[in-house]
């Protein structure tokens, strides 16, 4: 049976696989095979750009789908993870603090909401409220320590070790053992952020990451969305 995880894992391999397809096509041209310089530079960049955002969807609407897993499956508030419910009334706050109450600005309408968000969820319990929004953001790049505070609000605390340390990403990096394996994982999502940042902070400079390169990111990602959708499909 085909599940939310399966879906919004398959959404994130479609972008991978046609980023791929994009590059491919970008590179060479298809009458002489000669490599037009500025499409290159200009693909790269654009590649990495598209890699992020993809991810970064992909975090989401797994966090989404988690938490609506969460609420569906427990019987009372109570066995919620404390952190989910924690994460909504703080986000909750957050937001309504910006909605700027006394002054010619006030958004009424979102105040409103969000009032109902921590009256109705956080005080009365009720686990009807869609709080998806209150816990599926990032505000940064998703680093190691941005992924593990996003799925951390759901209840998948220090989630990078989890991954990291999967079989899968044992044999993707060819380590000897787990922790290794966890080693090379932040590594690489760390070190996926610094080259996006190097391209963000500098379109038009001749600088770009080579399709090898930028093809170890997407098989990084492939095997990081097969890891996350069969973790989370088994619990």
């Amino acid at each position: 049976m085909t599940t939310s995880f399966d879906l919004i894992g398959e959404d994130f391999s479609v972008d991978l696989r046609a980023i791929r397809r994009f590059l491919d096509r970008a590179n060479a041209d298809e009458t002489t095979g000669a490599i037009d310089t500025e499409v290159r530079l200009t693909s790269s960049h654009a590649a990495i750009l598209l890699i992020a955002a993809s991810f970064e969807e992909f975090v989401r609407e797994t966090v989404r789908a988690y938490a609506a897993q969460l609420l569906a499956r427990t019987s009372s508030f109570s066995e919620l993870p404390a952190s989910m419910t924690a994460a909504v009334w703080e986000r909750s706050l957050f937001l309504l603090k910006g909605s700027k109450y006394g002054g010619q600005s006030f958004d009424r309408i979102t105040a409103i909401a969000l009032s109902k968000n921590i009256a109705e969820f956080c005080l009365n319990e009720d686990k009807s409220l869609d709080i998806s929004t209150y816990l599926a953001f990032n505000e940064r790049n998703l680093t190691i320590k941005e992924f593990n505070e996003i799925m951390r609000r759901v209840g998948l605390g220090d989630y990078a070790g989890t991954v990291g340390r999967n079989q899968r990403f044992i044999d993707h990096f060819g380590t000897a053992n787990a922790d290794k394996a966890h080693a090379e994982f932040v590594v690489a999502l760390n070190g996926f952020y610094e080259t996006r940042n190097e391209v963000a902070h500098a379109i038009g400079s001749l600088k770009a990451s080579g399709p090898t390169n930028i093809e170890r990111f997407i098989e990084f990602f492939e095997v990081l969305e097969a890891v996350v959708t069969k973790d989370l499909n088994e619990r």
